[in-house]
């Protein structure tokens, strides 16, 4: 079991391939929102993967983040997981990002427990 307040800290140095122009997100050369977003699930994953068990994953269900500032080329971006709250099999984050100067993006995330192999069986039926 994972204790409630857990944090997880993430960073990435944004490159080229980071940006919204690449992820066409955007026409400029800065952090783009998608890649922002994969960060903050990334960080998550990490947070509670060595507490499952075999066959067992996360899924993410619910991500709301707002993007409240940009990081240019070159700038290093960390993200902060936190588990707020586990309940069954969801687990609950607050999200923060910051840069050198300033907090880039704040949000919440949720993730939930399934068995890996019972969950692409039945999407392979679809």
């Amino acid at each position: 079991m994972i204790a409630i307040g857990t944090q997880n800290k993430l960073s990435l140095t944004v490159t080229l391939a980071d940006t919204a122009v690449t992820f066409k997100s955007g026409s400029l050369p800065v952090l783009a929102t998608p890649r922002l977003i994969a960060l903050c699930e990334e960080a998550a994953c990490q947070l509670i993967e060595s507490t499952l068990e075999n066959q067992q994953t996360t899924v993410g269900t619910l991500i709301n983040v707002q993007h409240l500032a940009a990081s240019p080329i070159g700038q290093t971006v960390t993200v902060t997981c936190t588990l707020i709250a586990h309940k069954d099999r969801k687990f609950q984050f607050a999200i923060e990002a910051i840069d050198a100067q300033q907090v880039v993006a704040q949000g919440y995330h949720e993730r939930v427990l399934v068995d890996a192999d019972k969950f692409m069986k039945k999407i392979s039926d679809k």
